[in-house]
């Protein structure tokens, strides 16, 4: 640009020299012409030069900040990789735990239901077992109260009425097997043979050995009953434990 500017000088300045007289003439003004578009062709060289400098200048300064932003860009893709391979072992291990804790729920569900059915049957046991031996309580009660009423039954051989036969004998059968059963043979003998006796209408001062086994049948029923009802609530505390436990 700046030879072919020297050129324009060289001729503009052969031109002047050979037709300095003609002054005004239309060469004089293509000269005008060249010298006003050399003038014109620098400032737009200047202005070219100055928007180049100003673009170079933004495209270096956005050079650095596009490569320090892909740079960081990259950084950060890795550590989201990072962070979604943990989040993927995150997501397995509690897909694991929440498969495990639908299986414990079925089981504890399962659990519950076994325990309600045998907690039933236990109570269903126990309501029987009070039923009986309160049952033999009362009526071991009233016939220690007939017999302690009515003492003179135990030093004659005077038969008994028939209430005092009645109350003795509906004493000893309601007696439970289970007790009749742990009692000792010698004794579990006398009191078969006291209750064919009474219900023979029968009495025999011997017999008077009776109030000592009855009295003996309603501590002993007196104190198993106590213990079943101790049993009782502390199986009941138990399964109700066990059911807070197996709901949570």
């Amino acid at each position: 640009m700046q030879s072919r500017a020297a050129l324009v000088l060289i001729a503009l300045s052969c031109a002047g020299l050979c037709r300095a007289s003609e002054s005004g003439s239309p060469i004089e003004k293509v000269v005008h012409l060249l010298v006003d578009l050399q003038a014109k062709i620098k400032n737009d060289g200047a202005n070219e030069k100055a928007l180049y400098e100003k673009y170079s200048c933004w495209c270096t300064s956005m050079t650095s900040k596009k490569g320090k932003a892909i740079e960081e860009a990259k950084d950060e893709l890795k550590k989201l990789g990072n962070k979604i391979q943990s989040l993927r072992s995150k997501v397995a291990k509690l897909s694991s735990e929440i498969n495990d804790a639908a299986k414990d729920m079925v089981d504890s569900h399962a659990d519950q239901q076994k325990a309600t059915l045998a907690r039933e049957k236990e109570n269903a046991a126990f309501t029987a077992t009070r039923a009986e031996m309160g049952q033999a309580l009362q009526s071991l009660g009233q016939a220690l109260k007939m017999l302690k009423m009515a003492p003179e039954f135990l030093q004659t051989t005077q038969a008994l009425s028939t209430e005092a036969a009645d109350t003795i004998r509906s004493a000893i059968d309601a007696i439970p097997e289970k007790a009749l059963g742990s009692l000792p043979a010698p004794k579990l003998a006398q009191l078969q043979t006291i209750g064919t006796a009474l219900a023979d209408g029968k009495y025999s001062p011997a017999y008077g050995s009776l109030v000592n086994i009855l009295e003996e049948m309603y501590k002993t029923f007196s104190s198993d009953l106590e213990k079943e009802t101790s049993t009782e609530g502390k199986t009941n505390t138990n399964y109700e434990d066990l059911m807070n436990t197996k709901v949570k």
